[in-house]
């Protein structure tokens, strides 16, 4: 990991007390632990930020809907609601994609093809948790995985683009 990361990742565990999280091969798999609470909410912070107020608002609203899906988890919401945000939250990832995706070219990010792949890679985990995630035993689990991929996508390719939007402001 990059040193830069490495600052923001240990501030964002700092922030959430007991929080781990360990990666398992390329895939890039997340797990995590909370003790006892799998959907202790994810607190925002500002090193997530990327400089671009679209995109960060973006983030933002991700975070909070990942944190909105494990608190319906944890609480055993009815599959019905859990699918209602599930989708929310596959909309919204839809659109921050597309306003990452439609930046690239203008900040000539070269890391283009490679990050439009992992957004097509967890747009696809969305669309496969609408369909069986309501009715999953384990659903706290899963939704606290989710919310782990989507900080890790903030944190391993997002903030990727912060260099790429400042320098092309100069």
């Amino acid at each position: 990991m990059i040193p830069r990361m490495d600052r923001v990742f240990t501030r964002y565990r700092d922030a959430s007390a007991e929080y781990t999280v360990g990666t398992e091969t390329a895939g890039q798999t997340m797990t995590k632990s909370f003790g006892n609470d799998l959907c202790r909410p994810v607190p925002w912070l500002e090193s997530f930020t990327v400089g671009d107020a679209v995109i960060d608002a973006e983030h933002r609203a991700m975070i909070d809907g990942c944190n909105e899906f494990c608190r319906l988890a944890a609480r055993g919401a009815e599959a019905a609601e859990v699918a209602a945000v599930l989708r929310a939250l596959a909309a919204d990832f839809a659109e921050h994609a597309a306003s990452e995706e439609a930046l690239f070219p203008l900040i000539r990010f070269p890391g283009r093809d490679r990050h439009a792949a992992e957004h097509r890679r967890l747009r696809a985990r969305m669309t496969d948790m609408i369909a069986h995630a309501p009715f999953a035993p384990d659903l706290p689990a899963q939704a606290a995985g989710l919310r782990a991929l989507m900080v890790e996508h903030v944190l391993r390719y997002d903030l990727a683009l912060k260099t790429w939007i400042e320098e092309s402001r100069r």
